[in-house]
């Protein structure tokens, strides 16, 4: 089988045999969430209508008439939460600091 050391604190390598010897958890836990954020995202397309979810004016080659792929959902989500914080940091009112932090969470959402 396929042997993997384990850099382990200092200098200490820790060889294990790849599908035996790993430790499952951190499979299974990103499994999980990989699972939650697909299911939410389909969750969050499943009413709305296609010509929402698709924006296909920088592949102007792409059929228009396709169905919305999972990533064309995942981006036109990102696009409305992404237009809610721009929304709430432009309203009449808004002091420095709610400016301040609706900037810092755009650029977390933008890295």
């Amino acid at each position: 089988m396929l042997c993997i050391l384990l850099k382990i604190g200092k200098n200490q390598n820790v060889p294990f045999d790849f599908p035996f010897d790993f430790p499952m958890s951190p499979l299974i836990s990103l499994f999980h969430v990989c699972l939650w954020t697909y299911t939410m995202t389909e969750t969050w397309a499943w009413g709305r209508k296609d010509e929402e979810l698709v924006d296909r004016s920088a592949w102007p080659w792409d059929s228009t008439s396709r169905r919305p792929s999972h990533a064309d959902k995942r981006r036109a989500w990102r696009r409305e939460l992404l237009g809610e914080e721009i929304r709430a940091a432009l309203r009449p009112g808004a002091t420095e600091a709610e400016i301040q932090a609706v900037a810092a969470r755009l650029l977390s959402l933008a890295a």
